[in-house]
């Protein structure tokens, strides 16, 4: 089972949720596979959004990352790439705020899951507890940071107070 949190916030407003998550020793994982193994690690959030500037991460706080967060992805061409196994993961995926070509604003996100398949495929695994406590701490600070609810396609959307408030003064478009 999953939780999922898609709202509308600007590029400059994530600052707010990196000083939120700053309370914590968060690192996080790129979503690129790679050759190999030993070049999946998690490194401090700030070097993916910061310093990287990567539309995606899967992020955490430290002690809940393992080895076991990484595997065999895919093989392309028979090559084998190894990558973060975001079902599997003690990690929240995060799509970062940007805006879209045409100058609308793309829809950030949050995804959690709080079990997953075993290898047989016959049950499911619970993650940690804590880390559920933890993910479900941050999804509740997001949900109130993005409490306004902003139309789109039909359909009310969360969205920052700054974000609602271009788009009623029509200084904004939203997309997905």
């Amino acid at each position: 089972m999953a939780t999922v949190l898609t709202y509308w916030c600007l590029p400059e407003e994530e600052i707010d949720f990196l000083n939120y998550l700053s309370k914590w020793d968060i690192y996080a994982y790129d979503p690129t596979f790679f050759l190999s193994l030993s070049d999946v690690k998690p490194v401090p959030l700030t070097t993916l959004i910061v310093e990287q500037k990567l539309p995606d991460v899967y992020f955490g706080p430290k002690q809940f990352l393992s080895e076991k967060d990484i595997g065999l992805r895919t093989h392309l061409n028979g090559v084998a790439q190894y990558g973060v196994h975001s079902m599997n993961a003690q990690t929240i995926g995060y799509r970062r705020p940007c805006f879209r070509v045409g100058g609308e604003l793309g829809k950030s996100n949050l995804h959690a899951y709080w079990k997953y398949p075993n290898a047989a495929v016959t049950g499911f695994i619970e993650k940690d507890p804590e880390f559920i406590k933890w993910a479900k701490k941050v999804f509740g600070w997001g949900r109130k940071w993005a409490c306004e609810r902003v139309m789109h396609n039909g359909y009310p959307y969360a969205a920052t107070k700054r974000v609602k408030q271009l788009v009623e003064k029509n200084e904004l478009r939203v997309g997905n």
